[in-house]
C-alpha cells in the first residue's frame, strides 16, 4: 500500500465539507521541494551537576585560579577537582591562561544564568518549496513522505505529476530563515544558529489540489495536515490557470453517465447539487451488491472530476456510517484527543443522518 498520501476520496470529502466550498475538479500534483542538509551550531541548556557549578562559581566569584586553590577551598580530593575541570574544559566553559584557570565567554554566560550551556555541532534537513524558496512549516517535517522521483500513482489510480516551474534554491534563504522572529514555526528551535549548507536535493510533496468555483478558488490537501494545507495553498496559488489549461475539456455529466452505464446503471443521470458537486442517486440494493457500503456518501474520483454515490434510504445510509465507525483503527486514541466527535459530526453531515445515531457505537 502506498502511504505517500491518502486516497483521493478523502481529500474530496474534506473539500466538500469546507464551509462555503463549491469544489469542481481535483488534481494530483507533486509540489517541488528543496531538501537542504545543513550543519548547524546548537546551543542547549541543562541543569548543572552540583560540583560542576561549585567549581564554576569558585573560579568566577572567589577568584580561585588553580586546581589546588579549588581543592583547598572546597576541602575535596584533588583528583575530583581534576576530573571536574577536564569535563568543564571539554565543554568549552574553562580554559588555561598560562598556569591559571579562567572561565570562557560560554562559561561566564552559564555562571550568570545558573544553567550549563552546551554548544554542539549537528546536521539536519530543512525544507523549502521549489516555487518561492520559502521555508515549509514544522508540520511538514513529521509524518510526511517526500518522493525522490517525480512519479506517483495512488492505490486508487490517481496519478500525480509535477506542476509549475521549479526555481533554483538560494542559499541566502537559510540565513533569512534563522533571522525570522517566527522561526520556531518553521522547525528552527531557539538554540540553532550558524547554519551552513552541505547538500541540496530536490524532492516532491504529493498534494491534492481541489479547484473551487466559489471564493475559495483552490484547496490543498497533504499529509502535513488533517485539514486544508493552507501553506501549500498559498504556494500553489498561481497554478490554477496552468492546471485548467492542461486538463481535458469534456462534459463531466456525460462522462459519469458512461461510467454508471458501464456498471449497470445506465438509467441513472447524475445531477448537480447546490454546491456544484455531482451526485448519482442509486437504489438501496446497489449497496453492497454493486458498490461496497463504505462508498455510499463518499466520492468517486475519475480523471479530474468526481461524483458522490447516494441513495435516498436513510437506514442504508445509517448502516454505511456505522460500518465506517466500527472499522476505525485507533478509535480509543481518537476519543482521547477529541477527534472522534469531529469525525462523527462530519460523517453524519455527509450522509445526512442525525449525529445522535452514531453516539452509542
Amino acid at each position: 500500500m502506498n502511504t505517500a498520501i491518502y486516497p483521493a476520496r478523502r481529500a474530496i470529502e474534506r473539500a466538500v465539507a469546507t464551509p462555503g466550498a463549491r469544489p469542481t475538479r481535483l488534481f494530483g500534483i507533486l509540489v517541488p521541494v528543496w531538501r537542504i542538509e545543513v550543519s548547524v551550531t546548537v546551543t542547549e541548556t541543562e541543569p548543572y551537576e552540583v560540583f560542576d557549578q561549585f567549581v564554576t562559581r569558585g573560579i568566577a566569584e572567589a577568584g580561585l585560579r588553580t586546581p589546588s586553590d579549588l581543592a583547598g577551598f572546597f576541602g575535596i580530593e584533588p583528583s575530583i577537582v581534576d576530573r571536574t575541570l577536564r569535563f568543564l574544559i571539554s565543554l568549552g566553559h574553562v580554559e588555561w591562561t598560562g598556569s591559571n584557570l579562567r572561565l570562557t565567554a560560554l562559561g561566564n554566560q552559564s555562571a550568570r544564568e545558573g544553567v550549563r550551556r552546551i554548544v554542539r555541532e549537528d546536521r539536519r534537513h530543512l525544507y523549502f518549496d521549489g516555487y518561492t524558496s520559502g521555508p515549509l512549516p514544522t508540520g511538514h517535517y513529521t509524518g510526511v513522505t517526500y518522493l525522490r522521483e517525480p512519479s506517483l500513482r495512488g492505490k486508487d489510480g490517481t496519478g500525480f505529476r509535477p506542476a509549475g516551474l521549479t526555481n533554483p534554491f538560494r542559499d541566502a534563504e537559510i540565513g533569512a530563515l534563522l533571522s525570522r522572529p517566527d522561526r520556531r514555526a518553521f522547525n528552527i528551535s531557539d538554540g540553532v544558529h550558524a547554519a551552513r549548507p552541505i547538500a541540496t536535493a530536490q524532492v516532491w510533496l504529493p498534494t491534492y489540489l481541489v479547484e473551487d468555483a466559489g471564493e475559495i478558488r483552490m484547496q490543498a490537501f497533504t499529509m502535513a495536515s488533517e485539514r486544508r494545507d493552507q501553506h501549500i495553498e498559498r504556494v500553489c496559488a498561481d497554478l490554477g490557470e496552468a492546471l485548467r489549461e492542461e486538463e481535458e475539456r469534456e462534459d463531466s455529466v456525460e462522462t459519469w453517465q458512461h461510467w454508471l452505464a458501464a456498471r449497470g446503471f445506465g438509467d441513472v443521470k447524475p445531477r448537480r447539487m447546490a454546491n456544484g458537486v455531482l451526485r448519482a442517486t442509486l437504489p438501496a440494493s446497489a449497496f453492497p451488491k454493486s458498490f461496497a457500503l463504505h462508498r455510499l456518501g463518499s466520492f468517486e474520483p475519475y480523471r479530474h472530476s468526481f461524483m458522490q454515490l447516494w441513495c435516498d434510504d436513510q437506514e442504508t445510509r445509517r448502516e454505511a456510517a456505522l460500518g465506517q465507525v466500527m472499522s476505525l483503527t485507533g478509535k480509543a486514541q481518537l476519543e482521547n484527543d477529541g477527534r472522534l466527535a469531529d469525525f462523527l459530526e462530519s460523517l453524519s453531515a455527509r450522509l445526512d443522518i442525525p449525529v445522535a445515531d452514531l453516539r452509542d457505537v
